[in-house]
């Protein structure tokens, strides 16, 4: 109650009349949430305005029932005092009952509205799936044919190794039109593979293998193509070919004696490693009837050293035949007539370019660089300018027929990543192999790059029962004015390989 009003006047001047002073009022607030009670009885702004002025200093929770407390019957004030206290309590649950009433019903409709939302998207996500399933149960009508006649095809596809997925209608391969189209497609893949066979057929004419001889194959048939067109070029020219791919070492020797082999087939590692451990386990190859050796796979084949070591090895005059091909174009180059090594590449398959890996540009002949081809008949698989990464030496010539040539001296001296470069010396797999070769008494080297000092050095490792490592260390350093430390290590201790050789070691 605001103490300058009339009414708070009047009040207290009748209180002192009736003698008991000035009554001491209970300063406690209450709080009936001004707020709240202006929004929701804006219409009643009179009766709060009321309620605010006699409880200006007094706290009431609207949220809970109020109950009326006990009157001060001492004086006749408490009796007042306790009167409109009932009457505010009253009015305090009336707004508290109508507040809470109001939350409820808003509680109510607000649930009310979400239900309504989610039905509505839950029917619109079943509508969905239904569509979905009907454009499914649609595609499925109507690639199921396509499907049925895709596997078919699939399964004549992979017979033939081409990897290749078809989708083509059942229909349309029982058509003339699709019969026809079949036809032209397998007339190409004949057409390229006989390709292949007829630059192999030109290896197998210079190493005079003729129809009939037996033709012993000491590789497994894995994914390399030179051996698997090697094997049928062979079967086609009417030899007996002779298949050792998963036989050990030792049965290959004994099936090479027991079957009469006239021809071998392998890398020029593994025809030195055939002899090897013939010697060690006692075998007697004095009984083969091998004409010759036809190696690939590696450098060294046409090699002096190399060659003579595999002959020495087998004796009787077995003729050693380099020859060059890759998976990537095929059948590359022969060997060159007369049997002193080198190869010749076949110009009406390929046609040949030596660059400088450095620069790019021709090299001269005699000189030293990267072989490049570009296949003329190989369709399915063509390639243009191949950087084929081998380190040669160009010979052009012409034939004893007119016809221009284009020699490999040596045949492939190395391979522009093994080139290694040791106190400014370049060091490459086939000039070390060259060397090592002239010592029969080794049977397995190996040569480690490491640096040391920030410089890199190489060492050699060697199996050898005599000790010959200062002889080996003098024809190195006569060889490439440089000193390589040589090291004997026990029999057995180097690892031997049937394909490609791996000795140079970059750690």
């Amino acid at each position: 109650m605001d103490e300058s009003s009339p009414v708070y006047e009047n009040f207290m001047n009748k209180m002192s009349a009736m003698g008991s002073g000035r009554p001491k009022i209970n300063r406690t607030t209450f709080n009936i949430g001004a707020n709240v009670l202006e929004k929701r009885v804006a219409n009643n702004s009179r009766k709060i305005t009321i309620i605010k002025s006699i409880l200006k200093n007094q706290k009431i929770d609207i949220g809970e029932k109020l109950t009326t407390p006990e009157p001060d019957k001492t004086t006749e004030v408490s009796k007042e005092l306790a009167s409109i206290n009932s009457t505010l309590v009253s009015i305090g649950n009336i707004l508290s009952t109508d507040f809470a009433n109001r939350i409820a019903i808003e509680k109510g409709q607000n649930k009310l509205l979400k239900d309504q939302q989610q039905k509505r998207r839950r029917a619109a996500a079943e509508s969905g799936v239904e569509t979905v399933k009907k454009i499914g149960k649609g595609l499925g009508k109507i690639t199921s044919p396509i499907r049925e006649g895709g596997s078919n095809i699939l399964k004549a596809l992979s017979l033939l190794g081409l990897g290749v997925a078809g989708n083509l209608a059942f229909d349309f391969l029982k058509s003339d039109f699709g019969q026809e189209k079949i036809g032209e497609f397998f007339t190409f893949l004949k057409d390229n593979w006989k390709w292949m066979l007829g630059n192999w057929d030109r290896v197998l004419e210079a190493a005079g293998v003729h129809p009939g001889a037996h033709c012993f194959f000491a590789f497994s048939f894995g994914p390399f193509l030179g051996f698997w067109i090697a094997y049928e070029a062979a079967t086609q020219r009417g030899c007996v070919c002779i298949p050792a791919g998963g036989q050990s070492t030792e049965q290959r020797l004994h099936g090479i004696l027991r079957q009469k082999a006239e021809h071998l087939f392998c890398t020029p590692t593994y025809a030195m490693r055939l002899t090897s451990y013939a010697e060690e386990a006692g075998i007697d190859l004095s009984g083969h009837k091998l004409k010759s050796i036809i190696v690939a796979g590696e450098t060294g084949g046409s090699l002096v050293e190399v060659r003579n070591r595999i002959s020495a090895g087998w004796g009787n005059g077995v003729a050693v035949h380099d020859h060059y091909g890759m998976t990537e174009v095929g059948p590359v180059a022969y060997e060159m007539p007369g049997g002193q090594g080198g190869l010749r590449i076949i110009l009406e398959s390929y046609y040949p370019e030596v660059i400088d890996p450095k620069n790019l540009d021709p090299v001269k002949d005699g000189d030293r660089g990267e072989l490049v081809l570009t296949t003329l008949g190989r369709m399915g698989c063509p390639v243009f300018r191949y950087r084929t990464g081998d380190l040669v030496k160009i010979q052009r010539g012409i034939d004893e027929n007119g016809f221009p040539t284009f020699d490999l001296e040596g045949g492939i001296l190395g391979r522009t990543d093994d080139m290694v470069v040791v106190r400014g010396v370049n060091l490459y797999p086939s000039a070390v192999d060259s060397v090592m070769t002239r010592f029969p008494e080794i049977k397995e080297y190996q040569v480690v790059f490491e640096n040391l000092d920030s410089m890199l050095e190489a060492k050699i490792k060697i199996e050898c029962e005599q000790n010959i490592t200062s002889a080996l260390e003098g024809a190195l350093q006569e060889s490439f004015s440089l000193r390589i430390p040589v090291t004997a290590v026990a029999s057995g201790t180097l690892p031997r390989h049937e394909m490609k050789a791996r000795r140079w070691i970059k750690s």
